[in-house]
């Protein structure tokens, strides 16, 4: 299941936009993140540059599609066994795509972009986010409702940043990673 929010500007007006896909799965605890950050962010209504929210429980290969003819894709999940709170990363191509019917990785998501449209124009990163808990009916850990605030009010920033000024795909990690660590908050790119 796939959710599209489209903010922002009206499609024909932004060709160029940013694509945030949020996954995860609201019943298994902090598996939550991915959609929770989508409900906020398709709440946003004076976005002043386009921007497009995906929610889906994991990475399709019909995700493609919608990753043409943007300016960045931004994978945002939950991420388990690191004890930063952030983790920002830039993605490369996957060397095999390693074919599966529905669930890919950000790097196999890519490779068949590449496949299918040739050399993409945009930014792939991926935003982890620190998780504890994923049992079927747990709650939030203590710590996340914070970090989803945080990082939800990094990415709007960051998405005002780029209308105001023209980034280029090299400066996208830097300005996004200032964002969220503005606070002083850990963060491993």
């Amino acid at each position: 299941m796939a959710a599209i929010f489209d903010q922002g500007r009206d499609r024909q007006d932004c060709v160029k936009t940013i694509l945030i896909i949020c996954v995860g799965n609201p019943s298994r605890g902090d598996d939550a993140i991915g959609p929770l950050i989508a409900e906020k962010l398709s709440s946003q209504t004076q976005a002043p540059l386009g921007f497009d929210v995906i929610e889906t429980f994991q990475l399709q290969p019909e995700l493609v599609e919608d990753m043409h003819d943007r300016q960045l894709v931004l994978v945002v999940d939950a991420q388990a066994n690191t004890n930063e709170t952030f983790t920002l990363r830039t993605v490369s191509p996957a060397p095999e795509f390693g074919w599966c019917s529905h669930a890919v990785s950000p790097e196999q998501l890519l490779t068949l972009f590449q496949t299918v449209y040739g050399h993409p124009t945009f930014t792939l990163m991926t935003l982890g986010i620190r998780a504890e808990q994923f049992e079927l009916g747990s709650p939030l850990s203590n710590n996340v409702s914070v970090s989803i605030n945080r990082a939800t009010e990094a990415i709007l920033k960051f998405i005002s940043e780029m209308s105001r000024l023209s980034i280029s795909s090299e400066d996208v990690l830097a300005v996004l990673q200032s964002q969220l660590t503005s606070e002083g908050h850990p963060l491993h790119a």
